[in-house]
């Protein structure tokens, strides 16, 4: 995790950037990606300068005492429900 949040992610960040030629970009990271991402913003603060949106996927934890009630229940719910409760048709 460390070598990621140090050195990885930030070479690949600027990598990317100076290929572009864009100022700044979205990142997406899933299950890991986000620990790690999070860890890199931590670390390089300059960093969130060049990153315009952090999208979080599948958290491979979540912290303690962040548990709530109404949302534990929609992750118990199947799939059905939980596309009912926002907006879709169930046929």
């Amino acid at each position: 995790m460390d070598e990621f949040a140090f050195h990885d992610i930030p070479d690949s960040i600027e990598y990317i950037l100076s290929v572009t030629h864009q100022p700044s970009l979205s990142y997406i990271g899933f299950s890991q990606g986000q620990p790690r991402h999070s860890a890199t913003l931590s670390i390089h603060p300059l960093l969130n300068l060049k990153v315009d949106v952090f999208v979080a996927l599948a958290p491979a934890m979540a912290p303690a005492g962040l548990s709530n009630g109404i949302v534990d229940s929609l992750i118990k719910a199947s799939p059905q429900v939980v596309f009912s409760l926002l907006g879709g048709a169930v046929s």
